[in-house]
């Protein structure tokens, strides 16, 4: 049996085996599988921690570092030791959990081995343990997932306190195979603020702002490394809380409540009547979906006049059905690495072919979420991400602002974005092919946790002018395209210039996505030393902050005497010689 046509690909969910075909036809084979090599400790290491050696790929599959070392740890007493062996013979060590994350904080493309790096796996530092005080607290480790951190909380039992059974975080990433120390290393987030009927909660802004406290692995005055225990009232627990990959945790405690339901909807709202100028008013205005629902999620593929939105309202009550679990968007997953790879390959080669691709996304999507409403416990509709999605690259910024800016700065967003993605395909140029995403969090606030707890310093989320309430939203501005997209560093260059130049004259208020692509130049992300020099000054406005840039900077320094958590980005970022 033949391919079916382009349109007939598009009308029946079929545009990826389409694509698939095509590229099959025209001969893009695949890469073989990397392998992976054991025991293969280099010399003089401690004998009881076993050593693989495997290729190191990023999620968006840019970065591909073939003969990476890693370490699988056990305890914390073995990251001690390796990190004790890593200072004396010149090695860099770097915390490897689930590696879902866009930007070089560990390895940039093209690393060579010197100095030398060992990874050390956090799989096995997968602990999970609970204190119900006057405060409801979970400790874990590192290495244990966000699908499983939730799941043991939602085992628990919360003596009626909450909705749903056992306990919860306030919001969560979409993808759950995230570890739990990538996440908190840069500020990870998902969507949700207050909406107008109610108060969702007190903890709205990145998961590290639930941290109460936490054990890191850093160096004494002799310069040997143990591990050590920071209260979040501690002052330095600020450079900590999202400190990049410049630090290594091995075990943290934070914030969680009583479990809540939630109602899911799909919605396929013309994108002129999500983005509209707010000067005028409809319902589904992302701004008005916001005050209903407090958790919006907005996909936009280019060359579609409506947009995928996921909206997730809290329920008082158990609604049934229930859904069985997370992932409950097959759709989205269960693409295999073939497929990833001949889509992203024919892409590059066809890009005119990029309308069939982003057009096929969205049909996929409402052929099988059309007027779905799904109704389960909170984990179980946030999350929906699995690792067998399609790979992009992400560029990522975030804004904070006042709430009731949100819908002008989503509609000069988009105007923007659109515009561009004009001006590029009368070129005969597509540099994107994959989603455009918005979602809103709140800032961070300290109410509710422990007295004297200091915010982060790092994160994106924390605060610019705690003593302006008024700006207390953040928006996430997010475009993907596949990696190596013809095209998309000029594009996207274009796009964060214009965003910095327009947003970024507030002091501090445009910061980074840091596990995202920013810092765009020719050269391609994380490049544009003007950008960055921009970023660090973000980070230190108002002057009056106590936590700033340089400080954060100067305190992780301090407890890592080897300059073992280094890497060359966190090297220009921190500005370390």
């Amino acid at each position: 049996m033949s391919e079916p046509s382009a349109p007939d690909a598009i009308e029946h969910g079929k545009v990826r085996e389409y694509l698939h075909h095509l590229a099959v036809e025209a001969g893009l084979e695949p890469p073989p599988e990397p392998s992976v090599v054991h025991d293969v400790a280099p010399p003089g290491f401690p004998q009881s921690i076993p050593v693989d050696r495997v290729t190191y790929t990023d999620w968006s599959l840019n970065i591909n570092v073939p003969e990476v070392q890693v370490a699988r740890v056990a305890s914390a007493d073995q990251v001690v030791e390796v990190c004790n062996w890593a200072a004396k013979n010149s090695y860099l060590v770097r915390a490897s959990g689930a590696n879902h994350n866009w930007s070089p904080l560990l390895l940039a493309p093209g690393t060579s081995a010197n100095p030398p790096v060992m990874f050390v796996s956090t799989a096995n530092l997968s602990t999970a343990t609970f204190e119900n005080g006057s405060t409801p607290v979970a400790t874990f480790g590192p290495g244990i997932t966000l699908d499983a951190a939730s799941e043991f909380l939602s085992t628990l039992s919360n003596d009626g306190a909450g909705a749903a059974p056992g306990y919860a975080f306030p919001q969560l990433p979409a993808p759950g195979n995230l570890s739990l120390g990538g996440a908190l290393a840069i500020g990870a987030h998902g969507t949700v603020v207050p909406p107008t009927d109610s108060q969702d909660s007190r903890f709205m802004g990145c998961l590290s702002n639930l941290i109460t406290s936490f054990d890191a692995v850093v160096s004494d005055a002799s310069g040997t490394y143990s591990v050590q225990t920071f209260d979040r009232a501690d002052e330095d627990a600020a450079a900590f809380l999202v400190h990049l990959g410049r630090a290594f945790l091995t075990s943290v405690s934070m914030v969680v409540e009583p479990n809540y339901y939630l109602q899911l909807s799909c919605l396929f709202p013309d994108v002129d009547d999500l983005f509209s100028d707010p000067s005028t008013v409809n319902d589904n205005q992302f701004s008005r979906l916001l005050d209903k629902c407090g958790r919006v999620e907005v996909l936009w593929f280019p060359d579609n006049t409506e947009a995928f939105v996921q909206t997730n309202k809290r329920q008082p009550t158990r609604v049934e059905p229930q859904v069985a679990g997370p992932y409950n968007f097959p759709w989205m997953n269960h693409i295999s690495s073939t497929v990833n790879w001949s889509i992203s390959e024919l892409l590059k080669v066809r890009p005119s072919l990029t309308p069939v691709f982003t057009r096929g996304e969205l049909d996929i999507a409402k052929l099988f979420e059309t007027d779905v409403v799904l109704n389960g416990m909170s984990r179980d509709l946030e999350i929906y991400l699995k690792d067998s999605t399609i790979r992009v690259t992400l560029w990522g910024w975030a804004l904070q602002l006042p709430r009731a800016d949100v819908q002008l700065v989503a509609h000069t967003f988009f105007a923007k974005l659109q515009s561009l993605l004009a001006s590029a395909k009368e070129s005969g140029s597509y540099p994107v092919n994959a989603a455009m995403e918005i979602r809103c969090t709140t800032v961070d606030t300290i109410d509710g946790l422990p007295q004297g707890s200091v915010g982060s310093a790092l994160a994106t989320t924390t605060p610019v002018n705690p003593a302006d309430p008024s700006v207390d939203t953040v928006i996430w501005l997010n475009v993907g395209t596949i990696t190596g997209t013809p095209g998309s560093t000029a594009f996207y260059t274009e796009l964060e210039t214009w965003l910095i130049e327009t947003y970024g004259t507030t002091a501090g208020r445009l910061r980074p996505e840091w596990s995202k692509a920013w810092a765009y130049s020719d050269e391609g992300p994380w490049t544009n030393t003007d950008t960055i020099d921009f970023i660090r000054d973000a980070f230190s406005q108002p002057s009056s902050q106590p936590h700033d840039f340089a400080w954060a900077a100067g305190r992780l320094e301090a407890y890592d005497s080897a300059g073992l958590f280094r890497s060359p980005l966190l090297d220009q970022l921190f500005e370390i010689e």
